[in-house]
């Protein structure tokens, strides 16, 4: 069983963070390796790998407890030294693609009435799927720190390969993402509303160019609550609090439309130890703030202790004797959603339209803030 704590997220650049100073500087890589590996910090390293949407929806009962068990099990298998995140964008239609597939130009048939009025009906059928839905860009990433010299940053393959056992599993393909998929990802991230097709020279090595030259936007200009991205504006927000379990179907309700949203989940492993003496400190904590709050109404002639405090410490008993059983895992998790839009009225809507369907799920949603320095 997988128990989730969520982690405290207040701005988008913490205090001591250094803040880029170029667009390119942004991109969260430093250097690329012909093997697929990506240095994205210091001494940091991080594996990609695209996964295949699963239609939960559609399965029976019996079938989503299997798959809820098999993801639990997937994530229990997680050590606490790999950082996991799922990264789900939505990705426009392309229609020129569409148009190309299902309305050949040169097309053998005697017809020409008949071709018109099949041309029509399939022209209507592409624009209804391009304004109604998106494609969805998976990818899961598998970042690590070496801790010692004689740590190897090659054991990513090996627990990639463990979680694509696990995934198949789930009925779910796997590939890894080599270097200019990824790239291709990221330029799209970047630039929301740019429909021509990601491109890198041959020789753009010889050249004496820079990657994050192509990838890159235009300009970068941070706000308090949102960031100009070239010429469009995206806003970063995060799952600040939710009930007792987070519902599954919240996230795929957010990607379901045509919006440009992103969704980042990260998720790291506790060690099952500092779990349990992390509750019993939380436990200890409190218990000392109730008996403070007893002495003061003792003087006050009342016994009054506020229930959302016996509340908070009848879930942290019951979470430090959940996580004393060898099943039951404790997970820091943190969720993010990226909303893009070309105005500033666009970004309002879509926000409206996030922060609606987190009420729904009861899900408090917030801004992450850019630190002024």
């Amino acid at each position: 069983m997988s128990i989730f704590k969520k982690k405290k997220n207040k701005s988008l650049f913490s205090e001591g963070m250094k803040i880029p100073k170029t667009a390119q500087n942004t991109i969260p890589f430093w250097e690329v390796y012909e093997n697929g590996i990506f240095l994205v910090g210091e001494d940091k390293y991080t594996l990609l790998f695209s996964f295949e949407n699963l239609d939960y929806k559609l399965l029976r009962d019996r079938e989503q407890e299997e798959i809820y068990g098999n993801y639990e099990k997937l994530l229990n298998a997680l050590p606490t030294d790999i950082h996991y995140q799922e990264f789900i964008m939505n990705s426009s239609i392309n229609t020129e693609q569409l148009h190309k597939a299902m309305i050949p130009e040169n097309r053998d048939i005697d017809n020409e009435l008949y071709d018109n009025y099949y041309n029509d009906i399939l022209e209507s059928k592409i624009n209804q799927s391009a304004e109604a839905c998106a494609k969805k860009i998976m990818v899961i990433a598998l970042s690590y720190v070496p801790q010692t010299k004689i740590d190897n940053v090659n054991v990513l393959f090996k627990y990639f390969r463990e979680l694509q056992t696990y995934y198949n599993n789930l009925g779910v393909e796997t590939h890894q993402l080599m270097p200019e998929e990824v790239f291709k990802i990221v330029h799209e991230y970047y630039h929301p509303f740019d429909t021509s097709e990601f491109m890198l020279p041959a020789n753009y090595f010889s050249r004496g160019n820079r990657l994050k030259d192509y990838i890159a936007p235009s300009m970068f200009a941070f706000k308090a609550k949102e960031t100009e991205v070239g010429p469009s504006l995206t806003r970063i927000m995060y799952v600040h609090s939710y009930d007792r379990e987070l519902d599954d179907s919240f996230i795929s309700e957010l990607l379901d439309n045509n919006f440009k949203i992103a969704v980042s989940k990260h998720i790291t492993r506790v060690d099952k130890g500092i779990a349990l003496e992390k509750v019993r400190k939380e436990i200890n904590d409190l218990q000392g703030k109730m008996e403070t709050r007893r002495e003061q109404n003792h003087k006050k002639g009342g016994n009054f202790i506020p229930f959302r405090m016996t509340d908070k410490l009848a879930e942290l008993e019951e979470l430090q004797q959940r996580l004393a059983g060898s099943t039951v895992e404790l997970f820091e998790v943190s969720i993010f959603i990226s909303l893009s839009a070309e105005n500033k009225d666009d970004l309002e809507e879509l926000t409206k339209y996030i922060k609606t369907k987190a009420a729904k799920h009861q899900v408090k949603v917030n801004h992450l803030v850019t630190l002024k320095k």
